[in-house]
């Protein structure tokens, strides 16, 4: 019975549904990759969620296919109707058909690892992954990038032996070409239509990201994405002229907002947020200060916040001792928004790189209020210095030295990105003693990186946990005890503030659409020496680190940044970037816009996930004006090119 139907539908429509069906199916496979290798996000979901987030997967792999067969599709009628079955057109067509869902299928093999990082679908924000062809390259022949891309071979060899099959039944098969196709053939055509589209109501716009949010939870909603259409999607919103830079309000407005926020009463300069600060500038021998960026060191990793695996032994007692500021967040989720805001003090915005611009934007920040107090600043990466355009970047904004892998002997390079930590800061610790020997304060940052996957774990550290992922974070905190073990040793370690702040956080324990484990870190000041212990529970960002070491320096400065001393001024709230959204946070609410306009309001206290947007509305309008406010102002500075003014 089944034959005698197929047998009424026209040749080309059982191809373009048999395509249409494997197609799917690769893209089903690749969806249960995905959940596979989040195992214990999947564990923790409703499986009824899980289950409804496959079904609502198949409106997103339906579009994407229909884009993909639209020209074999034409090709097929054509060739079946016009050209007589030609049989080597329809071998041509085969490969087309190949070579269009090809990519599709790559971008749902990387988007595995790339969900498993950033806790999102494949976005144009890859393209700010990395720069640097051989890092980003040295990543995939590591196991954790590399499996997808084996399952990618593989489902491309059972791809291409269904096209074969196709071929044969193409070449045996006969059906007497009748006018009655026609109907069938239109009425084909417009569900293909409509399948495309993914909507059939036309008073609403196509199927678009927002659909595939389901449920109230934000891990199934991600799942039920494809890959391929949350990144031609970016990549199409990113092209729109009011994406190009922001747009939340008036800069007027703004910049009233912002000086109200930061206390500014009238302003003299160019930059209309700078302010002079008052200072005693009475230090006879002023402190070094070494900051210690730590790749991927969320709050969540900590046992002070609650982490009860012991994994930070070094940062548990460090800041007990130091100055601790237990609300902090980062600006955004990648390496060079930590890097950028902990030295220059501004804020991230969506997915703009601020330090990968041509030519060269130039900030005055700490690292220029200090060279020109007579510090000697540089900057020591593990890697290549050409990653995030870190060289370029920091040498044009008053770094004068960097270190990266072209310092460091070749047999200390140990996997993808370059040199162990603990070498980092052995290596460190001996330029510093030159520094030293210049009777010159000097600033010196560090940018770990082996809390990044692909992780390499050195031979000589043996750590107490069974995971990888909980290795390196001991591997880490341990690092960073021998760079104070050793410190400790040296002539000028007494004068010198130590900053231990994460680049971003990480992805754990997620349960909204912004995870805040990937925002809230650490930040600790650490100098037994200089300063007394201190617990700061107010909220503060990486743009308030410098504001606050210039404080504790006690020197006269002009502020022409977004930060605060948060040991003399507080913050209302804290915001930060995802890239395509952001959020804001207070002592009980979290507040998420994203640029489709969405908008949540939680009490992430006890991870409530009833968005309040509607009921508080107050609050919800009073969080995006804090953070749209700087957001602008930010973006006015930008596009006036005052971010180097000082005076």
């Amino acid at each position: 019975m089944i034959k005698n139907v197929l047998n009424k539908i026209p040749i080309p429509i059982q191809i373009v549904l048999k395509l249409y069906l494997i197609g799917m199916g690769i893209f089903s496979f690749y969806r249960v990759l995905l959940l596979i290798s989040n195992f214990e996000k999947t564990l923790e979901t409703d499986w009824f969620l899980v289950l409804k987030s496959m079904v609502v997967g198949l409106r997103f792999d339906t579009t994407i296919s229909c884009y993909a067969l639209a020209l074999p599709m034409v090709l097929l009628f054509v060739n079946y109707y016009l050209l007589n079955e030609n049989k080597l057109i329809f071998k041509i067509i085969m490969g087309l058909t190949f070579v269009l869902y090809l990519p599709a299928f790559f971008i749902a093999a990387v988007d595995i690892p790339y969900f498993h990082h950033f806790f999102d679908r494949i976005s144009t924000s890859i393209f700010l992954w990395s720069n640097d062809t051989n890092v980003s390259s040295a990543m995939f022949f590591e196991w954790g990038y590399l499996w997808p891309l084996i399952m990618f071979l593989l489902l491309n060899v059972f791809f291409i032996f269904k096209l074969r099959n196709l071929t044969r039944f193409y070449a045996t098969v006969q059906q007497p070409k009748k006018k009655r196709h026609l109907i069938s053939i239109l009425l084909f055509l417009t569900l293909f239509f409509f399948s495309l589209r993914g909507k059939i109501d036309f008073n609403v716009p196509p199927l678009d990201i927002r659909d595939a949010y389901h449920c109230e939870y934000s891990y199934p909603n991600k799942v039920a994405l494809n890959p391929t259409f949350s990144l031609l999607r970016s990549y199409l919103d990113s092209q729109l002229p009011q994406n190009a830079t922001i747009h939340f309000m008036d800069e007027t407005e703004a910049l009233k907002n912002v000086k109200e926020y930061l206390g500014i009463k009238k302003s003299s300069f160019k930059n209309p947020i700078a302010r002079k600060i008052k200072g005693v500038d009475s230090l006879i021998s002023k402190p070094n200060i070494v900051v210690v960026i730590m790749e991927s060191m969320s709050a969540h990793k900590v046992g002070r916040y609650g982490n009860p695996l012991g994994l930070t032994p070094t940062l548990d007692r460090i800041a007990k001792e130091g100055i601790v500021f237990d609300n902090f967040y980062s600006t955004g989720i990648h390496t060079f928004n930590g890097i950028f805001s902990t030295l220059y003090s501004y804020p991230a915005i969506y997915r703009q790189q601020p330090m990968n611009t041509s030519p060269i934007n130039e900030y005055y920040g700490m690292p220029n209020v200090l060279k020109e107090n007579g510090y000697q600043t540089s900057f020591f990466t593990t890697h290549n210095e050409l990653f995030d355009n870190i060289g370029g970047f920091l040498t044009a904004n008053a770094i004068d030295r960097i270190y990266s892998d072209k310092d460091y002997p070749e047999e200390k390079l140990i996997g993808t990105w370059g040199v162990a930590d603990d070498y980092l800061f052995e290596y460190g610790i001996t330029e510093m003693n030159k520094m030293a020997e210049k009777e010159k304060p000097f600033l010196s940052v560090f940018m770990t990186c082996s809390d990044h996957a692909p992780y390499t774990l050195p031979p000589y550290f043996t750590p107490k946990n069974d995971k990888m992922t909980e290795q390196i974070v001991e591997y880490a905190d341990w690092s960073i005890g021998q760079l104070l073990t050793k410190s400790e040793k040296e002539p000028w370690f007494e004068n010198t503030l130590f900053v231990f702040v994460a680049d971003h956080g990480q992805a754990m324990n997620v349960v909204y659409e912004m995870p805040l484990s990937l925002n809230q870190i650490p930040c600790i000041i650490y100098a037994p020496k200089l300063i007394k212990s201190e617990v700061i529970e107010d909220f503060g960002s990486q743009t308030d680190i410098y504001p606050t070491l210039m404080g504790i320096l006690n020197i006269s400065y002009l502020n022409a940044t977004m930060g605060i001393d948060l040991l003399k001024e507080k913050r209302k709230y804290a915001y930060f970037n995802g890239d395509d959204k952001f959020g804001v946070i207070n002592d009980s609410l979290f507040y998420i816009y994203k640029d489709t306009d969405d908008e949540y309001l939680y009490r992430y206290k006890n991870k409530d996930v009833t968005n309040l947007k509607d009921s508080l509305p107050q609050n919800k309008l009073e969080m995006k004006k804090y953070a749209t406010s700087f957001l602008q102002t930010y973006q006015a500075i930008l596009n006036e090119n005052l971010e180097r003014e000082k005076d």
